[in-house]
């Protein structure tokens, strides 16, 4: 009976010395993990930056879909939530680094993302500075630390990021339509100034604004928003674009506003349509201007090229399902198929 006595002691003082161990040890750690991604440092950034992606790549609610976002979806301050949990961007150094916190259950770590560029793309680099509770602790004596317990998360993060910003960002499709009739449209416009690089932010936040326009000023939008391009300043790579939505009457602003009315006259353009992200526009124009070699058209140089954003970041969060249609104003009206000629079909026979 006495062995069992000293027996039970034993276990008793062992339990004890075990959690007074645990619980004295630091509860702070540090985790980092790093994955090269074959994009460029903005794209990556501006993924990360938006929480309306966040879903896209997270690891930590993946019961339940149920995830509420603020009004403000990116930027400092921007949060998003779930349960009893939530994720907020607390810095943001654009196209250079970001830091988020990250509240999980009232247990709080912080996620630092950094950018940095390589030959193939970015190398991304996530550090988590995180708190053990007791429990964590436990299992990181008996499972080899707390890396083998969450690294792998965090692996899993960069993982997820990886697969779905390539498959948005690198999946897009071109296709040339041929002529059509553009008609006559009324429109509110407002000029924006930016860099190449700035350009698709500028873009949509204009068009937030000119669609808030319209509300308080009892305007009908009619139909999808649309920019023009006016010019670039190669000194300082500055581009000059109009950024408009069209409505269903005509009207005048004040000299004070940013915001003027206009109307295009009617004109046949080349149409090409670009299903994917904007990064692809280049090449997008490239093929409207080869279809334009190819039927032998002329440029209607009274009007200017447009852009219609029939699908756009507005609308969806995925690149890959954002449709633009390039419109180049031309002279003719149709395109023109040549007949073969009976002497062609005889030497044929």
């Amino acid at each position: 009976m006495k062995i069992l006595k000293y027996i039970f002691f034993f276990i008793v003082l062992t339990v004890i010395a075990l959690t007074v161990f645990i619980a004295t040890q630091n509860s702070n750690y540090t985790i980092s993990k790093e994955k090269e991604i074959n994009l460029p440092k903005q794209t990556i950034f501006n993924y990360l930056n938006d929480l309306k992606n966040y879903e896209q790549w997270q690891v930590f609610n993946e019961e339940t879909t149920t995830f509420t976002l603020d009004s403000i979806t990116k930027g400092k301050d921007a949060e998003i939530h779930w349960k009893n949990s939530s994720i907020k961007n607390l810095n943001v150094y654009p196209n250079d680094s970001l830091i988020q916190n990250l509240n999980q259950n009232e247990i709080e770590s912080k996620l630092k993302w950094s950018l940095k560029s390589t030959k193939k793309g970015t190398l991304v680099t996530l550090n988590i500075e995180g708190q053990m509770d007791f429990m964590t602790k436990f299992k990181a004596l008996f499972q080899g630390g707390i890396e083998k317990i969450n690294g792998p998360i965090f692996e899993k993060i960069l993982n997820n990021i990886n697969h779905h910003i390539i498959e948005e960002y690198t999946k897009f499709s071109i296709k040339n339509e041929g002529i059509v009739l553009i008609n006559e449209t009324f429109f509110i416009k407002q000029m924006i100034r930016c860099t190449a690089e700035n350009l698709g932010e500028q873009i949509f936040q204009t068009m937030k604004n000119m669609k808030v326009f319209c509300k308080e000023n009892d305007l009908k939008i009619n139909g999808n928003p649309f920019t023009v391009f006016e010019s670039i300043d190669f000194s300082s790579g500055l581009i000059n674009y109009a950024v408009c939505l069209p409505i269903t009457t005509e009207i005048f602003t004040n000299d004070a506003s940013d915001i003027s009315g206009g109307k295009s006259e009617s004109f046949y353009a080349f149409k090409t349509i670009l299903t994917g992200d904007y990064s692809h526009s280049d090449k997008a124009w490239s093929e409207n201007k080869k279809g334009i070699t190819d039927n032998k058209l002329t440029l209607k140089n009274s009007s200017k090229p447009i852009s219609i954003y029939k699908k756009s970041i507005l609308d969806s969060n995925r690149p890959s399902e954002w449709i633009t249609e390039i419109l180049t104003p031309v002279n003719e009206t149709v395109i023109y198929i040549p007949e073969a000629s009976n002497d062609s079909i005889a030497s044929a026979q």
